[in-house]
Formats: structure tokens, C-alpha cells, sequence
């Protein structure tokens, strides 16, 4: 009798590791945090950021190493220390170097919303670091104890920085951050919208100026339009806002609008039938979608030469799109599902335009006196 080659020998000694027995909580968290120290928890918290916080970070985080740099230069020292992607170069920090570059930006003249958000940006590598054990819970907590400037608090620095002649906005010039917006009649908005040509770049700056002015929408969001994302026969158009994570919001569009999608369409259709591929493409890399410096260079070029007007941008159709709601009598809960916000509380704080009136429903009792 012979034996299959792929038969079971019953000779074999099959030999049984002994599995590790835990027998305390103590040894189970011991355990728990021997698996942890294996995570990347760098990689973890980046991946689950948006690319333009990514990008935020990369610049964030190179302001602060070239901060750290210049304090070591009073030693002589030289840094190495990739905070956006060794997580190991944040053991051992304190809050004190934190505070002072806090104070250094205040006194370099940055925006009061630039100062806040790169002392965030620091704070959530921070918290990282506690996360894979690198800070201990003390000195984190330290941090965390760090603040950010309060509206009233920025408000008054700023009212304090211009006292003493020194910049609020940096840098200065060409690319300086708006320190407000600037605000636009509809008698000038149609200034350029005649100025748009009836070539193909004019048949796409006027479809992009009533899409910021008229539909108020984000520049990330104008950009990241596709073909598919117009349906001219309902009149609707369907988007994604990724700062809000709203997904496939509808949107219907009103008749001059329709009219210069359509014309837009009639060009780009020639050029490509795909509708997956980008309504607005780069012109260098048509392949690719139009960037969104391209569209608030190409705006503010418009206002520039027909307007006189410098450092408009498509976030001030935003703007203006949100105080024509206002002086319409847009409802709150209409204006801000139709702004892509969760709650009215941004709309209402920061866009509304201070020229609204406040009490402009109030009726009260007349106390006027008869002559």
C-alpha cells in the first residue's frame, strides 16, 4: 500500500507555541502601549487632512523652523529638523518656545488670522507628539494652555500695531493679506461683465464672475468643477465644498447664469466631451484644472483695468453675494445652505457687510412731536 504524497504523515510532531497569558489590566495596558509606539502616528494624522491643510502645514511649519533657526543662531547652532515629517524632532519642546514665536509674529506684522492658525498648526503636531509618547502629559498640557488671539484681542492688537506705525498685514504690497474686502455696486460688476469678449478666454471670465458673484461660491470650489457638473436642462448645477464637506449640493441656476454656461459649453464641448474631466482647465496644461490663483488673478485683472480697483478677488463676489441676500431679505436658513456653511454663525459674523441695518425690522412707538 502507498502512501499519497499529499496525504497527512501521522508521524508528524506538530510542536505548539505556548500563547502569552495576560493576567493583569496592568500588563494589558502595558501591551497596548507597546503597540502604539509601532504606529506612525504622523502619517495617521495627515492622511486623514484635507491637501489644502497639508499644504498649510508644509508652510506653517517651515515659518516656525525658520523662527527656531534664528534663535539658534545666537549660539552658533545649526537646525535640522524636519518638524512636518520626523515626529521625533518635537520631543522635548515646551510651551516657551511656542510663546515667543507667537510674539515674534505679532511683532513681525502678520495677520492676526495667520498668527492664530500657525499656533494651531504647531499645537496639532504637539498633540501628535503626546499621542506617540514623545511629550509627557504635563508639559503637553502646558502647551495646550497656549491661546490664540480672541477676536477682541486681535482687534485691539491691530488697533495697537497701527498706533505705532507698524504693519498689520505681511507682506506688504502685491501680496498682502486684504484686511478687508472690497466691496463692489452691481453697476460695476456688469462693468465687467461687458468687458469679458466673446472669445473663448472672455466666454470663461464671465461664467467664472457670476459664479463667485452671483452663485457665491469658493474659489476651491469653482475649481473643481467638471463637465458633469451642469445640467442645463434642469438648470442645475451640482458641487462638492470641501471645507464644509458638503457633498453633491444642488444648486439651480439663475437665467444669466444659464446663458453663460451655455456659451462656455458650446466651447468647451468642442475641445473635449469627457464629463469627468475639469469645466475650467489650465490654459498652459489643459489637461489639468484651472488653479485658483488663476481665478482671482484673472478677476482681479478685470477690476484693475475697468474699475481702477486694486487686489480684487473672487472671494469678494462672496462677499457681495452674501450682503445681496441680506438686502433682500434672504432668510437665514436659506442664504446659509445656499452658502455651503453648516450654521449662520461665519456668514453672519464675518460676511455680513457692517453697512446692513441692524434694526432695519424694529417698529416701536413714534415719539414724534407735532409742530
Amino acid at each position: 500500500m502507498t502512501t499519497s504524497q499529499n496525504e497527512p504523515d501521522d508521524q508528524t510532531l506538530t510542536i505548539i507555541q505556548p500563547v502569552p497569558v495576560i493576567t493583569t489590566l496592568a500588563e494589558l495596558g502595558q501591551a497596548a502601549e507597546q503597540a502604539a509606539r509601532g504606529i506612525d502616528h504622523l502619517e495617521q494624522h495627515k492622511r486623514k487632512r484635507s491637501p489644502q491643510t497639508r499644504r498649510r502645514y508644509r508652510f506653517d511649519l517651515a515659518h516656525f523652523e525658520a523662527f527656531l533657526q534664528s534663535a539658534a543662531n545666537t549660539t552658533g547652532t545649526r537646525l535640522e529638523l524636519d518638524l512636518l515629517n520626523n515626529l521625533q524632532a518635537w520631543q522635548g519642546i515646551t510651551p516657551e518656545p511656542l510663546m515667543a514665536y507667537q510674539q515674534a509674529m505679532e511683532d513681525e506684522g502678520l495677520a492676526t488670522g495667520t498668527i492664530s492658525l500657525r499656533v494651531y498648526t504647531v499645537k496639532a503636531f504637539c498633540r501628535v507628539a503626546f499621542n506617540a509618547h514623545l511629550l509627557d502629559a504635563d508639559t503637553y498640557g502646558r502647551i495646550r494652555l497656549v491661546e490664540t488671539l480672541r477676536p477682541a484681542e486681535a482687534d485691539n492688537l491691530d488697533a495697537n500695531r497701527r498706533a505705532a506705525g507698524l504693519p498689520t498685514r505681511k507682506p506688504q504690497g502685491k501680496n498682502a493679506k486684504k484686511a478687508a474686502w472690497t466691496p463692489l455696486s452691481v453697476a460695476q460688476i456688469k462693468t465687467l461683465l461687458k468687458a469679458c469678449g466673446p472669445d473663448r478666454r472672455g466666454t470663461r471670465d464671465r461664467l467664472l464672475i457670476l459664479l463667485a458673484f452671483r452663485l457665491g461660491l469658493r474659489v476651491g470650489e469653482i475649481a473643481l468643477l467638471k463637465l458633469s457638473s451642469l445640467d442645463l436642462e434642469a438648470g442645475i448645477l451640482t458641487l462638492d465644498r470641501p471645507k464644509t464637506h458638503l457633498k453633491e449640493q444642488r444648486l439651480e441656476l439663475p437665467e444669466e447664469l444659464q446663458g453663460a454656461a451655455r456659451a462656455w459649453l458650446s466651447i468647451r464641448l468642442q475641445e473635449i466631451s469627457d464629463p469627468g474631466v475639469p469645466l475650467f482647465n489650465a490654459e498652459r496644461k489643459p489637461g489639468q484644472a484651472i488653479n485658483e490663483g488663476t481665478i482671482s488673478h484673472r478677476i482681479a485683472h478685470l477690476a484693475r483695468v475697468h474699475l481702477g480697483l486694486e487686489h480684487v478677488s473672487s472671494h469678494d463676489g462672496r462677499h457681495y453675494w452674501i450682503d445681496d441676500a441680506l438686502a433682500n431679505q434672504v432668510d437665514v436658513k436659506t442664504f446659509t445652505e445656499a452658502g455651503g456653511w453648516k450654521t449662520p454663525v461665519v456668514p453672519l459674523r464675518i460676511y455680513a457687510s457692517k453697512a446692513r441695518i441692524a434694526n432695519q425690522n424694529m417698529h416701536g412707538t413714534s415719539l414724534a412731536i407735532e409742530s
